[in-house]
């Protein structure tokens, strides 16, 4: 009887090492960048290339999956840089259009405003350098005489 139990020890002790030695090492979940954080970068950009510089003075706004909202001032060539680092996930987008101004020939489309509507998404975490371009589109101002 003592052999049955000595093995029985020695097949516990083997099993919580190997338990433990797993979980020391950790598992691997396939995401390379999970838990880090990173600068992002980017551009936005009408549907027909060129640069939405009319936006500048707004904000590109990126909400997390905890709801949390991060806003990125847009600069006067459309391009937006933020340097604290974001933690690595998707986030949905939407735009914050500044004040129109009476020569505009174009507004944003509405539907770049609400998270719900925009359809824009970013993945931060799948590149060392975020650098994110998203294109939108716009309307013929309505009143344009």
């Amino acid at each position: 009887m003592r052999s049955l139990t000595a093995s029985f020890r020695t097949f516990s002790i083997g099993s919580v090492a190997v338990i433990c030695l797993a979980s020391a090492l950790g598992c691997s979940t396939g995401r390379k960048y999970e838990g880090a954080s990173f600068p992002v970068e980017g551009a936005l950009r009408w549907k027909d290339g060129s640069d939405a510089g009319d936006l500048g003075g707004g904000t590109l706004e990126l909400e997390s999956a905890a709801k949390s909202v991060i806003k990125i001032p847009i600069a006067a060539d459309g391009t937006f840089t933020r340097d604290e680092r974001l933690p690595a996930g998707k986030y949905r987008a939407r735009v914050s259009a500044p004040p129109p101004r009476p020569d505009d020939e174009y507004d944003m489309d509405a539907k770049f405003q609400k998270f719900e509507t925009s359809g824009l998404t970013v993945t931060v975490g799948d590149e060392e350098q975020q650098r994110i371009s998203l294109t939108l589109t716009r309307t013929a101002k309505k009143n344009r005489q």
